[in-house]
């Protein structure tokens, strides 16, 4: 059963969220949000089972990963 909620969003997300609907990615908007919510929180839950399992990764763990992925500042960094 689905229960009726009233949110906020940015101006560009939610353009962004209508113009998905037009591409046919989901049948409605608020499909499109559930869907977009539950892969969210699918993603969390299995980030918990990984550190649940491995442990918590170190900062250097971490500073690794990101070197090797071209992340800084949260931003990945496009090939030259």
């Amino acid at each position: 059963m689905n229960e009726r909620i009233t949110v906020s969003l940015p101006e560009e997300t939610l353009a962004d969220a209508r113009a998905a609907v037009e591409a046919g990615q989901a049948s409605s908007l608020s499909a499109y949000v559930a869907q977009t919510l539950q892969n969210r929180l699918d993603r969390e839950r299995k980030a918990a089972a990984i550190t649940d399992i491995l442990g918590q990764s170190t900062a250097d763990e971490i500073a690794w990963a990101k070197q090797k992925l071209g992340i800084v500042d949260g931003e990945t960094q496009k090939a030259s």
